[in-house]
């Protein structure tokens, strides 16, 4: 299943990742975050974010793209951000599994990704 990965560090790329459901599929998106999980909804854009639950606590970076998704999603209080690496999926089905993300997803987190690297070069 296709996932994207959104780093912290402002300087590295969304990538995207197959990555296998099934028995090691948790193990995965917990090695990705570095650390225990929590979903996040982006009902507005059609996917699931995973973030570490305790990056906040932890001391990891603030991830700028994943707290902007969030804010337009209107998925997290206006305060609030995004700590660490984060994980998409497409958004979970009626039987409660992630689904993969899509080409329309790919190409909206490519043009997301380039503008906010220009928005931050010229900051």
């Amino acid at each position: 299943m296709q996932i994207a990965l959104i780093p912290a560090d402002p300087s590295l790329d969304i990538t995207f990742h197959d990555v296998e459901r099934g028995q090691g599929y948790l193990g995965a998106l917990q090695e990705l975050v570095s650390g225990d999980i929590q979903a996040v909804t982006l009902q507005r854009y059609a996917m699931t974010m995973y973030l570490n639950e305790n990056g906040k606590l932890e001391g990891l970076p603030a991830n700028h793209r994943a707290t902007v998704l969030a804010h337009w999603a209107e998925a997290v209080r206006s305060d609030d951000i995004i700590a660490g690496d984060v994980v998409l999926t497409g958004p979970i089905d009626s039987a409660g599994e992630d689904t993969p993300i899509v080409d329309n997803h790919k190409w909206w987190l490519l043009r997301f990704d380039d503008e906010q690297t220009e928005s931050s070069a010229t900051s």
